[in-house]
């Protein structure tokens, strides 16, 4: 949500791929078939599993969202 903001599609679409690659398993055609309409080659199932990386850990943003859940909670 925070990426909408400041417009950033590169994270948008790093998210969107690597939300395909965890849902495969579990719809495979549709994840196939939406990978492919990204225009990425090759096929879905032979994509390298995502893995965590943890420069990628904002403990600052995490609190904001942290703030945010517990308010709308």
């Amino acid at each position: 949500e925070m990426s909408k903001v400041h417009k950033n599609s590169a994270v948008l679409s790093h998210v969107l791929k690597t939300c395909l690659k965890l849902l495969h398993p579990f719809i495979p055609f549709i994840t196939e078939a939406l990978w492919h309409e990204l225009g990425e080659d090759g096929l879905l199932i032979s994509a390298p599993w995502p893995v965590s990386n943890p420069d990628w850990n904002f403990p600052g943003e995490k609190a904001e969202l942290d703030l945010v859940r517990e308010v709308i909670t």
